[in-house]
């Protein structure tokens, strides 16, 4: 394969980026040789070749950063990685907890997940970040050519982190950020977020028209073996968070209904006061019961 030698004469400093600049400017201190006298190639994957004054390095670039490459070789394992990563996020429709939900997946150095789910929340975009990769990461930005927008924390055990959809729309992502990596957007990754946000706008204005075109109606009241079923699964479903409010091993949970069906929980002695705060609010509302049911359930 042939490389382009970049003179430094015959470019202007001006036509160059932070990126190209870094490697001229470390060899000339490094060797003390004028820049005019410098040529570089560029080796792919953010690689450079430098020679002047009787003096040749590669060297590895990070933005203004630049290493010695003592590997060369390593240079075309890099490539071919890059060129494996050009397109390194997917969008898929599926599910999240029985509704429709759309998500958007980039494998980089952190696999960082967006969950959009209007049945759920037809506000906002959901995130996790690391799944199954040590510590998740609860800080998270994107940061766009014109805007930067910074996700909040959210009462989603799965998805932590949220965002408005509507802070989404026409922000042309550059970058992740999170906790302390930068992650850039290739621009097939960029490309498919976008298609996550123009789709997730699509599926909200459907659930908008879905629920004006449906009429009023009271829902079924839950039999007692139904509702009892799906309660108990969906406090099984949140046993981590319940578990970490108590800082217990066994915790015993009691649901009562009101006469409308609508759920109360508790927690049994010595777990009530303050663990039961915690859980209320980390679970949201429980599914409903038959009015009158009275419910114990142990977690552990």
């Amino acid at each position: 394969m042939k490389h382009a030698f970049l003179p430094l004469a015959a470019l202007s400093l001006s036509l160059l980026g932070c990126g190209a600049r870094a490697p001229l400017s470390r060899f000339s201190a490094e060797f003390n040789c004028p820049q005019s006298s410098v040529e570089m190639t560029d080796l792919g994957a953010h690689t450079y070749r430098v020679r002047g004054c009787g003096n040749q390095v590669v060297y590895v670039c990070t933005g203004n950063l630049c290493v010695t490459d003592r590997d060369e070789g390593s240079r075309h394992r890099r490539a071919a990685v890059a060129r494996r990563q050009r397109s390194r996020s997917r969008v898929r429709l599926g599910e999240a907890r029985g509704s429709r939900a759309l998500r958007y997946t980039l494998d980089a150095a952190r696999d960082l997940e967006l969950l959009y789910s209007p049945a759920n929340d037809a506000r906002h975009v959901y995130a996790r970040v690391a799944p199954g990769r040590g510590e998740a990461c609860e800080a998270l930005s994107l940061e766009g050519e014109r805007a930067d927008v910074t996700f909040e924390a959210a009462r989603s055990p799965s998805h932590p982190l949220r965002i408005s959809l509507d802070s989404l729309d026409g922000l042309r992502p550059v970058r992740f950020r999170a906790c302390d990596q930068l992650v850039p957007l290739a621009a097939a990754d960029a490309r498919a977020l976008a298609e996550f946000v123009r789709r997730a706008e699509h599926m909200r204005g459907q659930t908008r028209v879905t629920r004006a075109a449906a009429p009023a109606e009271e829902p079924a009241a839950p039999t007692a073996s139904e509702g009892e079923a799906a309660l108990r699964a969906w406090l099984e479903s949140h046993r981590e968070v319940i578990l970490a409010c108590a800082q217990a091993e066994l915790v015993v949970v009691r649901a009562r209904a009101a006469e409308d069906g609508a759920v109360v929980l508790s927690l049994a002695p010595p777990h009530e006061g303050s663990a039961e705060g915690c859980v209320r609010s980390a679970l949201g509302s429980p599914p409903p019961l038959e009015a009158g049911a009275d419910i114990a359930h142990a977690v552990r």
